[in-house]
């Protein structure tokens, strides 16, 4: 046996073994890794795919579902099957070259498909109760008191299906950026994530978004069809969340050029209070209008150095 199939052997023999301990803290923990962090699972046949091909991954995720087999419950072997699809497809991208783009894209489509199958198709399976989430989320809606511009029931539908897509997101982000991180640290050949200075919204965005806001307040003072009303609540929350993000990463250029980057964690404290979104939302547009990213980039504030 070749040296270099040695290397193959020994190293898929430690991503399964990884692989193993993680389903067993999460049978010894009641499934609580599962139900939060089960695309971790994705990481390390990415990893080994990346590096050794398509086809000693196929083998080696092989062996991991005949492990999960005898150490998990149905509900686990599914999480892990979708995720060693996620990372077969990701690992093999990047020893393709596919572009970032590509990469994400493909990742969130089977994060989605993932996502469908447990929340709605088999829900009963994974312990989901749609009807008794949609219930939790009318009774805070009216504890809030909530201006009832529609029936509290499609509000409620309606913030399900936010969170569905926002989880999405963030998921198939945390996989593409984690991915990126290790695979540079293990010296394989990745593609260079876009700046946080280089991403742009254009200034027919933020009017648009404006524009949505705008009668998503109007529709509370003019009567309107309630599906009618639906769909432009919708769209307004989407607008928001979306410069909600763009915001974020308007705050990470000045606290780069700064100098403040240590700092950037309290940008995650920044969106767990409500108070913060309208000063994160107008700084999205704040750079869709004056595109205070590439000034901040050229140093335009006060000279090359870029400081304020």
């Amino acid at each position: 046996m070749h040296q270099s199939e040695t290397r193959k052997i020994t190293e898929g023999a430690m991503m399964v073994g990884m692989i193993g301990l993680i389903l067993f803290l999460n049978r010894q923990s009641a499934g609580i890794l599962e139900s939060t962090f089960y695309w971790l699972l994705s990481l390390p046949i990415l990893v080994y795919t990346a590096r050794q091909g398509l086809r000693w991954g196929l083998i080696t995720s092989a062996a991991m579902m005949l492990l999960s087999l005898m150490l998990s419950t149905p509900q686990t072997i599914f999480y892990l099957f979708s995720s060693l699809i996620i990372g077969l497809f990701y690992g093999a991208g990047v020893r393709k070259k596919w572009s970032n783009r590509i990469l994400l894209g493909g990742t969130l489509l089977f994060t989605f498909f993932s996502y469908l199958i447990t929340t709605f198709v088999l829900a009963s399976l994974f312990g989901y109760n749609i009807g008794e989430e949609l219930q939790g989320i009318i009774e805070f809606l009216e504890l809030l008191n909530v201006n009832q511009i529609i029936p509290l029931g499609n509000l409620a539908m309606l913030a399900s299906l936010v969170l569905f897509a926002a989880m999405v997101v963030m998921q198939s982000l945390c996989v593409h950026l984690l991915a990126i991180l290790i695979l540079k640290r293990l010296k394989v050949e990745t593609n260079t994530p876009k700046s946080y200075f280089d991403l742009r919204l254009p200034a027919w965005a933020a009017v648009l978004a404006a524009v949505l806001m705008i009668m998503s307040k109007g529709v509370e003072y003019v009567p309107v069809d309630e599906s009618a009303a639906t769909v432009i609540l919708a769209l307004s929350i989407t607008a928001m969340v979306i410069y909600l993000a763009y915001g974020i990463s308007v705050a990470m250029c000045f606290m780069h050029v700064l100098g403040k980057q240590k700092y950037m964690v309290l940008l995650v404290l920044a969106v767990m209070i409500p108070l913060c979104y309208p000063f994160l939302i107008g700084l999205g547009f704040w750079d869709s209008f004056a595109d205070i990213k590439t000034k901040l980039k050229r140093g335009e504030f006060n000279g090359p150095s870029g400081k304020l």
